[in-house]
């Protein structure tokens, strides 16, 4: 199979010479395809934190499977969607994210280093600025 990395790289290869004023194009559609890769690498390795029991112990109190769902976190490369497990104590409490606790995840939706450098760029500029500048970055 190929990655998106190669696709991209193997259609560029079929046209021939590339004419200079496509450059830029190619450079924002290698970023893609290699944030491509990044996520599909990130979201294989997010799968890995998630549990599959119906039941596990969480500082010595048990939680059970009460749901399994999909969830968007977002990752240095973009977002991913992840099916995981939830598991709820019999006490009724909010239920909790196995891979979330292991992953590190951030407010329920940011990765470490995704929140690591989201929250530099906010106290570099305006949250509206630091959201442009990703976009720009790719």
């Amino acid at each position: 199979m190929l990655v998106p990395i190669e696709k991209l790289l193997l259609s560029r290869t079929k046209q021939g010479p590339i004419a200079p004023k496509n450059m830029e194009a190619f450079e924002r559609d290698l970023e893609e395809a290699c944030a491509e890769f990044r996520r599909s690498v990130i979201r294989e390795e997010l799968n890995r934190y998630d549990v599959e029991a119906k039941e596990i112990y969480v500082a010595g109190v048990l939680y059970r499977l009460c749901l399994k769902s999909k969830a968007t976190y977002l990752t240095s490369a973009g977002p991913v969607e992840i099916e995981r497990a939830l598991y709820r104590s019999a006490s009724g409490e909010r239920a909790i994210c196995p891979l979330e606790l292991q992953a590190g995840i951030v407010a329920g939706y940011w990765t470490p280093l995704a929140a690591r450098r989201g929250a530099w760029m906010v106290q570099q500029m305006t949250p509206k600025a630091a959201e442009t500048a990703f976009q720009e970055m790719g």
